[in-house]
């Protein structure tokens, strides 16, 4: 069985940043994934849009430099007014993955979670692999997911009844549609576009989000319109408390967290990662 001194579930923004930092303070640390992409939430669900204090861009944090490259990349800022910007996703993705092949540690997506034994000095942690299942054994384990994902191992977490999904739209005129919570116009000709919907509690809300795509879509078509870029799942938020916050460090507490990822990474009023989060 391979160890670490700690392993991360999430190459979310705040996954990465835990991980470059704790494997340059000499630890061992195996940052684990499902996708083949990293990101979290950003990245899955199209939630691009983000409030951001733009005097936290100027300081040494790696976490601030990350972000201030992405949005100085040609094309990586699509929205921007007083408290927000909207990153393209694709370079952000990109941008991270940068940032990964320079952490001394194990990178491994494609990995599920799907047991984990804790006892007081060590957890170990099951993951469902391309090449099967496989065990770790870790002395700190740290869950970076922004839908709780290890957390939800190890104790039941229940659902908000948030249900939003958000897409691009290349229109020439602003789109309209009846669940539009947010539309707002992007530098490179589209629309980000972030939709309600209802499913109820025993309701799958990755189907009820492709039902409701669907009406998006025939609505567009009526607007002379496109929906180009579709999310992979929609948000999903479940009710965390303050207890779990010493496992759990994925930053989305609620449905107004899924907004302040990057601030609150950056040393927000929920997460303070300023002491850990410089080099």
């Amino acid at each position: 069985m391979h160890s670490f001194d700690m392993i991360i579930y999430g190459a979310s923004f705040q996954g990465i940043v835990l991980a470059k930092h704790y494997s340059e303070q000499g630890l061992s640390v195996a940052l684990f994934h499902r996708y083949g992409f990293p990101g979290g939430m950003i990245s899955t669900s199209f939630s691009v849009y983000q409030e951001i204090d733009f005097k936290l861009l100027d300081s040494d944090m790696l976490s601030a430099r990350t972000l201030k490259q992405i949005l100085s990349e040609e094309g990586g800022c699509l929205y921007r007014d007083d408290t927000h910007v909207i990153v393209n996703p694709e370079i952000y993705k990109m941008m991270l993955m940068a940032v990964l092949q320079k952490i001394n540690g194990s990178i491994l997506f494609y990995s599920v979670p799907v047991k984990v034994v804790q006892n007081e000095s060590e957890s170990i942690v099951s993951f469902i692999l391309r090449e099967g299942r496989r065990d770790y054994r870790c002395s700190r384990l740290i869950d970076a997911s922004e839908s709780g994902d290890v957390l939800r191992l190890i104790r039941p977490l229940e659902k908000t009844d948030h249900r939003v999904y958000n897409c691009f739209i290349k229109s020439r005129h602003e789109p309209r549609f009846q669940s539009f919570r947010k539309i707002l116009p992007l530098t490179d000709g589209r629309w980000w576009a972030s939709v309600n919907f209802y499913a109820a509690k025993d309701q799958d809300p990755s189907v009820v989000m492709h039902e409701s795509l669907d009406d998006l879509y025939k609505e567009m078509i009526l607007q002379d319109a496109v929906v180009q870029l579709i999310p992979m799942i929609p948000e999903q938020v479940f009710h965390i408390t303050d207890d779990d916050t010493s496992l759990y460090r994925g930053l989305v507490k609620n449905a107004e967290d899924i907004e302040k990822i990057f601030i609150n990474t950056m040393g927000g009023d929920i997460y303070d990662t300023k002491n850990y989060d410089r080099h």
